[in-house]
C-alpha cells in the first residue's frame, strides 16, 4: 500500500518535531506508528532520508522491537502477554488458541482485516495473568476456553459499529 502525500508529509513533520535527532529514533517511530497505525516501508524510507541514516537501521529497529509493526493491524488488534508470569499461567496455550481460532500467526492479519495478532513480553499486570489486550482494553485471567467468546463479542461489535475512515 502506497502512502499518500499527506501521510508522507506527516512523517516528515514528526521527524522535524524531534529535530531529526538520532537519539529520538524510538520516539519518532512511536509517533509515526501512532499517526499511521503502523510503520510501512515507505515511512521507514522517509524517516531514514530525513535523518540522513541508512534505511536498514530504521527497518532493523522496527523489526527488533515487538511493539512496532510494519504491517497494518486488524480492526481488533489482539496482544497476548507472553511474559514470565503470564507464561506460567498458560499464556502459550492461550496464544495458540487465538492462532487456531483466527487461522493466523504472530504479526499477521485475518484476510477480512478484522483481527491481527501479536505478543508482548509484559503488560505489567502480573496479578491478572494471563493478560490479553485488544485495542488497548485489558482482559485478565483469560483462558483458552474464553477465546471464542471474546472473538464473537468483537465480531458483534464490528457489525454494530461501522468502520472508521482509516479502516476502510
Amino acid at each position: 500500500m502506497q502512502l499518500d502525500d499527506a501521510k508522507i508529509r506527516a512523517v516528515g513533520e514528526i521527524v522535524r518535531a524531534h529535530n531529526a535527532q538520532k537519539s529520538q529514533i524510538i520516539r519518532i517511530l512511536e509517533d509515526v506508528q501512532d499517526v499511521l497505525g503502523y510503520i510501512p516501508p515507505q515511512a521507514q524510507q522517509e524517516i531514514a532520508r530525513q535523518m540522513g541514516v541508512d534505511p536498514d537501521s530504521i527497518r532493523d529497529k522496527v523489526e527488533f522491537y515487538s511493539h512496532f509493526s510494519s504491517q497494518p493491524h486488524g480492526r481488533y488488534h489482539i496482544e497476548v502477554c507472553l511474559g514470565t508470569a503470564c507464561k506460567e499461567k498458560g499464556a502459550d496455550k492461550l496464544y495458540k488458541a487465538f492462532e487456531d481460532a483466527l487461522g493466523i500467526h504472530m504479526g499477521q492479519r485475518t484476510p477480512d482485516g478484522l483481527f491481527s495478532l501479536s505478543m508482548h513480553r509484559c503488560k505489567v499486570k502480573c496479578h491478572g495473568a494471563p493478560v490479553v489486550v485488544i485495542n488497548g482494553k485489558r482482559f485478565e485471567q483469560v483462558t483458552p476456553a474464553q477465546v471464542e467468546t471474546i472473538l464473537r463479542q468483537c465480531k458483534q461489535q464490528a457489525q454494530q459499529d461501522p468502520p472508521a475512515e482509516s479502516e476502510k
